[in-house]
């Protein structure tokens, strides 16, 4: 068969039969599909992980509340949070040799206004030393003294996505307004991209008299450069077993919770590859069953010959099928990606 008679059998095979066409071709943009949305997806979350990780800085141990799983509800271990600012306390008192800087926080997503204009933003209440801790920087003003702390100041530091939003000028010394209380805006930081540009920085202890929040999210640590993450994490749980039980609190490096995301990806690409498969390999046996079926030619033909008219049927049935599928998931993809 010629290349132009393999075509024109492949299409009069796929006209015999419009719906298994169909639910052919279906088979075939599912799996196309679930194989884009597999790369898309773990290059995705990739670069969240590593986004959210330079923005906070290397070095870094996190304390949270509870038992810490990915895969478990976090609402129950926040009920039962047993972590107190105190914490942070001891462990920059009796961890110095091992760490730069400890720092409590309180994380609250709020609507903040200013003027009649509003901005959903991640409230992140800290102490004076969270600039020792994470990456950020002030673009202008000045950041968070121990005064503002100890007196509970309604002070605030604000990203650049939320000073864009607000205001058209500097933002220094305007009143924002958190969840309906004043604050005033005392800096901005530099521009990080992503989420990190969303965020607003306050005393903890404003946050916490203000809105009436009586328990902190969690501890964020900065360990020295060079210093054994391991070590530093060990002495950090023995300090805080002088407060807490064992199941009260977690210590965590960025290598765990690494880890944890690259298992939830295995598992992801594992489910999806399995729909991928499952979905090409019934497009193949709906294309190699109508190749044998609506080629007349094929009957007709004998030894080598029906061998041969098979094989480019077969492929040229896969070829319009693939044509067809990939466009269709190529459109989605594109629409997707413009519509972001």
């Amino acid at each position: 068969m010629t290349f132009y008679e393999t075509i024109l059998t492949a299409l009069s095979a796929l006209k015999a039969n419009k719906v298994r066409s169909f639910l052919t071709m279906l088979g075939i943009i599912i799996g196309v599909f679930a194989v884009l949305s597999l790369v898309s997806l773990v290059q995705g979350v990739k670069n969240f992980v590593t986004d959210q990780f330079s923005a906070i800085g290397s070095n870094l141990i996190l304390v949270a509340p509870g038992r810490f799983s990915l895969g478990s509800d976090p609402a129950i271990a926040f009920t039962n949070n047993k972590l107190i600012d105190r914490d942070a306390d001891d462990i920059n008192r009796e961890a110095s040799e091992y760490i730069i800087a400890a720092a409590p926080n309180i994380r609250l997503s709020k609507t903040v206004t200013h003027k009649g204009k509003s901005y959903l933003a991640t409230i992140v209440g800290t102490n004076h030393r969270f600039l020792d801790i994470s990456n950020f920087e002030i673009d202008e003003g000045r950041s968070f003294t121990k005064t503002d702390i100890d007196s509970a100041s309604r002070v605030a530091i604000i990203g650049p996505e939320v000073s864009n939003n607000l205001f058209s000028g500097s933002p220094v010394n305007k009143i924002i307004k958190i969840a309906g209380v004043n604050f005033t805006v005392i800096g901005t930081t530099k521009a990080k991209g992503q989420t990190a540009d969303e965020r607003v920085f306050t005393p903890y202890t404003a946050l916490r008299k203000s809105l009436n929040i009586n328990k902190i999210s969690g501890i964020a640590i900065k360990a020295k450069n060079g210093q054994n993450i391991d070590e530093a994490m060990s002495k950090i749980e023995l300090i805080l077993l002088n407060n807490h039980k064992r199941d009260e609190f977690s210590v965590l490096s960025q290598k765990d919770i690494t880890n944890s995301f690259q298992n939830i990806l295995k598992t992801l690409s594992i489910g999806l590859g399995a729909i991928a498969g499952i979905s090409l390999l019934v497009g193949g046996i709906g294309i190699n069953r109508r190749s044998n079926r609506n080629n007349p030619r094929v009957t007709r033909n004998c030894g080598g010959t029906i061998i041969s008219s098979r094989r480019n049927t077969f492929v040229g049935s896969a070829g319009v099928f693939w044509i067809f599928a990939a466009d269709w998931s190529s459109i989605w993809n594109l629409s997707r990606n413009f519509g972001k």
